[in-house]
């Protein structure tokens, strides 16, 4: 009986599309890799710590900007789907440098990063094409796949060298791709994610690949959401890099066209942008940097008490840490990573993320902008579980650290 009254009649059958199936398929996935125990039940007398999202607040000018948009009589209308002019020609100027120029006409404005990476799917794989992508990924990456019925050809990445490209697989999965080409066969396009575009550590120079390109073209997806804290205002781009114009007769104004299914972002954010690209000080991401760099050298000084069981890599920029989980040096509680973070969460109340959502195994990521103290408090208790299951020989654990 249904609530109104009625009988539901069983000969209604109302399916989802495939193309939702498969999303919600990896939708589900990820979310039971999360799912934990409440820590009210588990441990009430530990705090939660949450290492698996950051929540810094935006810069000053940003904010200001957002309140002032709201007042201004025009930022409450329809936008063009692809962008106002004034918001592209800002976007245009905070992405050139003396190495990197692009104008009005190579930016689309997009609901966030994700819209951006997906009407780059949708302009440039057909159902039955397949893609290279790094292992391990951005989630988003597989359900558009699913969903548009495109091959994923992962190819792995080198820890052991700072997560460089494991060329030899690279060369091995590119003969087996059937990569978009334009009027030359020799001419391939890519895109690229570069949503931590300039966030790297002190000594560490980050290099955007449109500039590394003088004739393939490259789209860029971008956005405001981790340089400047503020992933919930739903702002990113694409940044067309095409000095050969192979795009210009089919993919470029594909690329504008299909703006039309999100009508970017929404028209507050889009009036506040150029003031928010312009008026946030340098000095700002100079110190936002220093200060995530700082966690992450703490957190890799007292993970590493932990070792063999976890290795922790040390971070060069972004936002996160990835440790690798050895569950051979364990006693047989923990197999994999999800065991690890479901059982850090129920016995120490701190939070993470297992890498099987980006494609890895046997690894858990740690976001490094919580605030110093607990992530001092988190490590502390990463460390006491980690020694608590470690393997034990002949009755003692093995551990050669000083954890006092």
């Amino acid at each position: 009986m249904m609530q109104n009254g009625s009988t539901k009649d069983d000969n209604w059958q109302i399916k989802s599309s495939q193309a939702a199936l498969a999303t919600s398929a990896t939708a589900r996935w990820m979310a039971s890799a999360k799912k934990s125990k409440s820590t009210d039940e588990s441990v009430p007398s530990k705090s939660t710590i949450t290492l698996s999202i950051g929540e810094l607040l935006p810069p000053t000018e940003a904010r200001a900007a957002i309140v002032d948009a709201i007042q201004e009589s025009s930022a409450h209308g329809y936008a063009i789907s692809y962008g106002n002019s004034i918001t592209r020609q800002a976007v245009a100027e905070f992405l050139s440098d003396s190495n990197l120029k692009f104008t009005i006409d190579d930016i689309i404005m997009t609901s966030g990063c994700n819209q951006a990476i997906e009407t780059c799917f949708t302009c440039l794989a057909d159902p039955g094409d397949n893609i290279l992508i790094p292992r391990s990924s951005f989630s988003l990456f597989d359900s558009l796949c699913a969903a548009g019925h495109i091959e994923p050809r992962f190819y792995n990445l080198r820890p052991d060298k700072g997560w460089e490209i494991d060329f030899e697989d690279l060369k091995k999965k590119h003969r087996r791709a059937n990569t978009s080409c334009s009027h030359q066969q020799s001419i391939k396009s890519m895109w690229h994610y570069e949503i931590y575009a300039g966030m790297t550590f002190e000594g560490v120079k980050f290099h955007a690949t449109a500039t590394l390109s003088e004739r393939v073209p490259v789209l860029t997806c971008g956005g405001i959401s981790k340089l400047f804290c503020c992933p919930g205002w739903r702002c990113g781009w694409i940044a067309i890099h095409d000095p050969m114009n192979y795009l210009f007769d089919s993919v470029r104004p594909c690329l504008f066209d299909l703006s039309v299914r999100l009508l970017g972002p929404n028209s507050i954010i889009q009036a506040a942008l150029p003031r928010i690209l312009n008026e946030t000080p340098k000095i700002y991401f100079k110190d936002y940097m220093a200060y995530v760099q700082k966690n992450a050298e703490l957190m890799f000084d007292i993970l590493s008490q932990a070792q063999p069981t976890i290795e922790p890599h040390k971070s060069q920029g972004a936002l996160y840490m990835l440790i690798r989980i050895n569950p051979d040096q364990f006693d047989g509680t923990i197999e994999n990573e999800i065991d690890f973070a479901k059982k850090l969460m129920d016995e120490q109340a701190v939070s993470c993320v297992p890498c099987t959502s980006f494609g890895i195994s046997n690894y858990c990521r740690l976001v490094t902008v919580a605030p110093f103290e607990n992530v001092r408090d988190a490590c502390e208790r990463i460390v006491e579980f980690c020694h608590k299951y470690q393997k034990k020989s002949n009755g003692h654990t093995h551990n050669n650290n000083n954890t006092e």
